[in-house]
């Protein structure tokens, strides 16, 4: 469905396209093209969670389907954007080149953050549990980017 609806588009040898889907069908239509593919990955590959199955953590699952499906699209997508270091090492592990993989972390206004945590602190600011658990949450997030 998603080829044929592509082929009523008119696109240009100088396009760019930015995938989310893991689609090795889709990547190949628009590079037959001339089109530069980008390939989002939000996640850790579903090798990670067989690695982590192998090592007794039954409760991962992964299809090799899966596995062979994404791995073939980082292989044919010409870059990549991957939301930390430690899916890029990931990527890498399955033998994508480092070359094409970007790393664009997942973003939070630090000031912004920063601001809000410190006048609720200051003020003595009862939250409620959602306030707390989103402040607590960003709080971690910036936590874990200090540590790359």
């Amino acid at each position: 469905f998603a080829i044929k609806e592509l082929n009523k588009i008119n696109i240009s040898k100088k396009s760019v396209v930015h995938l989310w889907e893991y689609s090795p069908r889709i990547i190949k239509f628009f590079q037959k093209r001339g089109v530069t593919v980008i390939l989002d990955v939000p996640i850790a590959p579903a090798t990670y969670a067989r690695d982590l199955k192998n090592k007794g953590l039954s409760y991962f699952k992964f299809r090799k389907k899966h596995i062979a499906h994404e791995n073939s699209s980082f292989l044919l997508a010409d870059h990549i954007i991957s939301p930390s270091k430690f899916v890029k090492n990931l990527l890498i592990k399955d033998k994508i080149e480092a070359a094409k993989i970007k790393v664009i972390e997942f973003g939070s206004d630090q000031v912004e953050f920063n601001r809000k945590w410190s006048i609720k602190k200051k003020i003595n600011l009862k939250m409620s549990k959602d306030e707390y658990l989103t402040i607590k949450r960003e709080k971690d997030q910036l936590n874990l980017q200090n540590m790359d």
